[in-house]
């Protein structure tokens, strides 16, 4: 397993509903080496990565396509927290 039970109870503390997919998907989004994709139609997911990233200046953007997150690469490989939403 990529976590141990710290970090998933720290998830859980932190918002992330304590189910096995949240829990992989997790492990999947803190461990991934590029940006991981995260789908969130309940919005669960959203509230653990504000609540997660608070404290590390989580920039949050609103972009109308996928083409509007190239601007942003950059912030990223700089270790910017971002969060897209795509509307």
């Amino acid at each position: 397993m990529l976590v141990d039970t710290v970090d998933t109870s720290e998830w859980a503390l932190q918002g992330l509903p304590n189910d096995e997919l949240s829990m992989q998907n997790a492990a999947i989004v803190t461990k991934a080496q590029s940006y991981p994709l995260l789908v969130d139609p309940q919005g669960q997911g959203k509230i653990w990565i504000k609540t997660k990233e608070q404290y590390n200046d989580l920039q949050v953007y609103f972009i109308e396509n996928i083409f509007g997150l190239f601007p942003y690469l950059n912030k990223s490989e700089i270790g910017a927290s971002l969060y897209f939403l795509l509307g």
